[in-house]
């Protein structure tokens, strides 16, 4: 038995707490020494080693230790294995080893520190952690086919630290219940081509924050459930041309804030279910030629969409349900198209920021040159445009809500002009007219000052070309410019004036020109007041 090893259990056998530091003069202390003395000690005091190198496999499968276990940075050799153990605590801050194997039903009833330059793999799946788990500072060394660290199904009570941790391989935490709190803050996260973060269908009680996180791989969030925030500020994930971040079905009890967050790779949040804002302020999501961020089906309370100039890639809000959505067309990425068929919102508001609200005439600007309403379009830019009217009226329904009528009756006009437009050359003509009479049935006024003026010209022109001749002489009614003009003009009312009345040369032209503008501005307010009508 070697000096190290003797001070160990001579400090043991006082039934003293045990605090060692040894330093590289000492020789090691071979792990069978060190599991006889975990393993055989009684009482509840602290055993803390500082500076150890162990030898050797530690094996305490099974063991029970109801005293914390402390071992600083400590080298050991060959793997240590906690499998369905029992311990106080487990701090080992500092110490490197091949891997922390076999900690499978591991039982704590205090905290689980891997921390300070702890360095190891480490497989902790289906543990319960009654205090907390940290890893701030460490360095997890899996790989491609191991993860870094495994906590499949465990149960912490008091949170997960992460912070400024460096993971090789995937970091899984799926299907975990965590009662505290997730910083990964700082954090680099590395396997390249998979699943870098791996929360899948995991409960997280508290907040989940991941500022100035680095991920070279996915991040995995589906069907997590958080009861509080989940921030990701300024966090850089590169994937290109696969998933950055998916998080379809994700569940966040408050805010998810995505404020300078850089994405190289797609953004899915297919389905989740935002109960506070989902914020993209100055964000930036690349996927050139494929869909760079997905909120379809998502509902959020509040949706800022405020993409960084740099983005590129189309954005989908189909069929997305927002309370209030505020965005900034006059500074839309040029390189982004949007698809906005199918999604719901009740305003449409600005930023405190904000001098003034986006110009109308600049949003439907954005709408017509960015907006896509077929998934083929962001794959092939040559498919056939198709034209879908959803997007126009719920704009114009969450502005008129908003007060903001004259703008709403701007942008049904522009809706219909576009849809007119889709019918060919036809529908586009009869489109023109309806708009330059009635404004599509928006602009009732318009209808009048064409009455109006057709009636005027016509009483003008009868009143100089004098009477024309009667039908019956002798039968018809005493001759009347202004209500000839009106006979003429009203369709299927009969003044008594239009029949007792034959007009020759000049004059036959003119009321058949009255006759038929009078059909074409009844068609065209029939249509336009039907119109109005159904929508209310």
């Amino acid at each position: 038995m070697n000096r190290a090893e003797r001070a160990v259990l001579r400090t043991a056998r006082s039934g003293e707490p045990i605090d060692i530091v040894l330093d590289q003069r000492d020789r090691p202390i071979r792990a069978h020494v060190l599991a006889d003395l975990l393993t055989r000690r009684r009482g509840n005091h602290a055993l803390r080693l500082t500076g150890a190198t162990i030898t050797g496999p530690v094996d305490l499968t099974g063991s029970r230790l109801d005293f914390p276990v402390e071992l600083r940075e400590c080298h050991f050799d060959e793997p240590v294995r906690l499998a369905e153990a029992q311990l106080g605590s487990l701090r080992l801050p500092g110490c490197r080893l091949p891997h922390l194997d076999y900690a499978r039903q591991l039982r704590t009833s205090g905290a689980v520190e891997l921390n300070e330059g702890f360095t190891a793999r480490v497989d902790l799946a289906g543990a319960r952690i009654d205090g907390h788990l940290s890893l701030d500072s460490a360095h997890l060394t899996g790989d491609a086919d191991h993860p870094g660290i495994d906590a499949e199904r465990t149960l912490i009570e008091q949170g997960v630290f992460g912070r400024e941790t460096t993971v090789d391989g995937e970091m899984r935490l799926s299907h975990a219940r965590i009662s505290g709190p997730v910083v990964l803050d700082e954090s680099r996260l590395r396997n390249p081509g998979r699943r870098a973060l791996n929360t899948e269908y995991s409960t997280i009680d508290s907040q989940f924050s991941m500022r100035d996180l680095v991920a070279d791989g996915e991040v995995h969030l589906v069907g997590s459930r958080i009861s509080g925030d989940l921030g990701m500020p300024r966090a850089r994930l590169n994937t290109p041309n696969a998933l950055a971040l998916s998080a379809d079905s994700l569940t966040v009890d408050r805010s998810l804030m995505c404020s300078g967050l850089v994405a190289n790779g797609a953004v899915n949040l297919i389905g989740a279910q935002i109960g506070g804002a989902l914020a993209f302020v100055n964000t930036t999501v690349r996927q050139p030629h494929g869909w760079a961020l997905l909120l379809i089906e998502t509902d959020a309370l509040l949706l800022t969409l405020r993409l960084a100039p740099e983005s590129e890639g189309a954005i989908s809000l189909r069929d997305g349900r927002f309370g209030r959505l505020t965005d900034d067309p006059p500074h839309w990425p040029e390189k982004c198209t949007i698809e906005l068929t199918g999604t719901h919102y009740q305003r449409v508001t600005q930023r405190n920021t904000d001098v003034e609200p986006c110009p109308i005439g600049t949003r439907l600007k954005w709408m017509h040159q960015h907006s896509i309403t077929t998934p083929s379009a962001v794959t092939d830019p040559a498919a056939p445009a198709t034209f879908s009217p959803a997007p126009y009226a719920q704009l114009a329904a969450a502005l008129q809500r908003d007060g903001f009528d004259q703008d709403a009756r701007r942008v049904q006009r522009f809706k219909e002009r576009r849809r007119h437009r889709a019918m060919g050359p036809l529908g586009a003509c009869w489109g023109a007219l309806q708009d330059i009479t009635v404004g599509f049935g928006h602009r009732p006024a318009l209808a009048l000052a064409w009455l109006t003026g057709l009636l005027a010209s016509g009483t003008t022109y009868f009143s100089v070309a004098g009477p024309v001749t009667a039908v019956k002489k002798g039968e018809s009614p005493t001759w009347d410019p202004f209500l000839y003009s009106l006979d003429l003009l009203i369709p299927l009312v009969d003044l008594g004036h239009d029949k007792a009345w034959d007009p020759t040369g000049w004059s036959k032209a003119v009321a058949l020109a009255l006759i038929i503008s009078g059909w074409v501005l009844a068609t065209t307010v029939v249509a336009g007041a039907g119109r109005v009508l159904n929508r209310s």
